[in-house]
């Protein structure tokens, strides 16, 4: 099952916790398995000994996975809004993670849709897509039922793979899933496939064979998850916590004591909203397991700087403006944002963005647009972002309107290789447009500033086959512009730069 808000029934109420009896979510499918290394570093934990705690950058690989036919990616704002979550849920560890390289997209029906029946196909494909040295994650839509897991074959993590109905930029899910990847168990340990029923005491032992945590913490060296700091928890199904991040159900350890669990931990199964940090042991063993087992996986300097507010960069459309939409396409312009390496485009036809016509990733200051043809007002703003630093900081918001006398001219195929020399060109220099003709006709070559205006036309005659000719516009102030060639078939563009 899909993890969903739910409201847990009750069943009766005692100091302040709720008991419960029913079927637990399965929020994460990520096997109990405590590794050789963790259970050899708690042993090693229990006698002092030096642990460096400095900063460590860690490098991810991100693949968004598709249907065969390339469909039903997860949104690139939403991988932002969860890499942003991501850090913030690390921020106290000393830990902060970045994308190394571009996205990566798969087209892999079965990896997107996988359940234990095709499961024995995916470490092939993990095998296959896997980018060395750093935490590969990939985006799905069913990752075997549940929100995610860490694959780890012999103790050894090799990918995370998250659903994509469980990522936002709230839940803990990436952090949870991560947390295995950097050693960590459940704080439910042992509990994985048992169902605690709070109106008797716990066995001394779970199924598993795993002895179950005393309350008062006499065993907690040995016991569950193995770590001290990390109280009790029997809880292996999705739960709720009160104000204070701790859990509303009342469990009872072997002794008959009862308690309740501490939601805020993240590696427990408490909702998202409740968790948001791990232990000061939990970060001791994900800095050495990275050190002793990942050393390449990190570094101790940041890969880049944040990004500052960036207030108005907008450059075409202009504000408040009617622009033409040639074969129903707009290019829209901005100005470099400083430490920026990428951007979201977001185009709505809603000043609050609440229906987004378009929503895109680039690493260039430019996109072209198709298919906007309303004649009601679009507004846009973009979303620079960076390897590490992915926290929404929207630039300011324009709008324009489109002229719809434009709206239908079609694509003018009948011109190919359509380029213009130099590109860029200094201010007064001529601008040489060169293209090949499938039939001989009269053009209009129109060129039009960031704004819209007409800065500069010609009459042009084309001839078949190749045609090469000189357009000497008056000085052009620096910026981009766009040429347009029209005729009675259509219309064809292409962007000029002016130094």
């Amino acid at each position: 099952m899909r993890f969903v808000r739910y409201t847990l029934p009750f069943c009766f109420i005692l100091l302040g916790c709720l008991f419960l009896q029913g079927q637990p979510l399965i929020p994460c499918a990520t096997p109990a398995i405590k590794s050789s290394w963790l259970t050899e570093f708690q042993k090693r934990q229990r006698t002092p000994q030096l642990r460096s705690d400095e900063n460590k950058y860690i490098a991810m690989t991100i693949h968004v996975v598709g249907t065969d036919e390339g469909k039903e990616y997860i949104g690139g704002n939403i991988i932002l809004d969860a890499l942003c979550s991501l850090n913030d849920k690390y921020a106290s560890t000393g830990l902060q993670f970045f994308v190394k390289g571009d996205i990566q997209y798969i087209n892999n029906s079965i990896l997107f849709d996988h359940d234990k029946t095709t499961f024995p196909q995916i470490p092939n494909l993990f095998s296959r897509y896997n980018v060395p040295e750093t935490v590969n994650v990939y985006f799905v839509r069913d990752p075997m039922d549940a929100c995610g897991y860490n694959y780890m074959p012999g103790g050894q993590s090799m990918a995370i793979v998250l659903s994509n109905d469980c990522t936002n930029g709230k839940d803990a899910n990436w952090a949870h899933e991560m947390g295995h990847y950097l050693s960590l168990p459940h704080t439910f340990y042992g509990w994985e496939m048992e169902n605690v029923d709070p109106s008797k005491p716990a066995p001394h032992e779970t199924k598993m064979g795993i002895e179950v945590e005393m309350s008062n913490g006499s065993n907690c060296e040995f016991a569950g998850d193995g770590f001290c700091d990390t109280p009790s928890d029997y809880l292996s199904g999705r739960w709720e916590c009160d104000g204070k991040g701790i859990s509303i159900i009342k469990q009872m350890d072997p002794d008959g004591n009862y308690f309740c669990s501490d939601g805020s931990l993240i590696m427990s199964y408490s909702l998202g909203i409740c968790a948001n940090r791990f232990s000061p042991s939990q970060v001791g063993a994900m800095h050495s397991y990275l050190g002793e087992a990942l050393p390449h996986h990190f570094m101790p300097t940041a890969p880049c700087q944040n990004i500052e507010p960036i207030g108005d960069i907008l450059q075409f459309p202009g504000n408040k403006v009617v622009v033409s939409s040639y074969n129903r396409k707009i290019m829209f312009q901005w100005n470099h944002a400083e430490n920026a390496s990428g951007y979201l485009l977001e185009v709505s036809l809603l000043a609050n963005f609440g229906t987004v016509v378009y929503r895109g990733i680039t690493r260039d200051t430019a996109v072209e647009v198709a298919n906007l043809s309303s004649s009601r007002p679009y507004y846009w703003r973009i979303r620079p972002f960076n390897a590490m630093y992915a926290c929404k900081s929207y630039s300011s918001t324009r709008s324009f309107t489109i002229n719809q006398s434009t709206t239908g001219v079609p694509l003018l195929e009948t011109i190919h290789k359509l380029e213009l020399y130099p590109n860029p060109i200094q201010a007064g220099e001529s601008i040489r447009l060169r293209f090949e003709a499938d039939e001989n006709m009269a053009l209009n070559a129109v060129l039009a500033n960031a704004l819209g205006e007409v800065v500069h036309q010609q009459k042009i005659q084309t001839s078949v086959g190749n045609n090469d000719y000189l357009l000497n516009p008056n000085l052009l102030p620096a910026g981009i512009y766009h040429l347009w060639l029209k005729g009675e078939k259509g219309a064809i563009s292409r962007k000029l730069i002016v130094h």
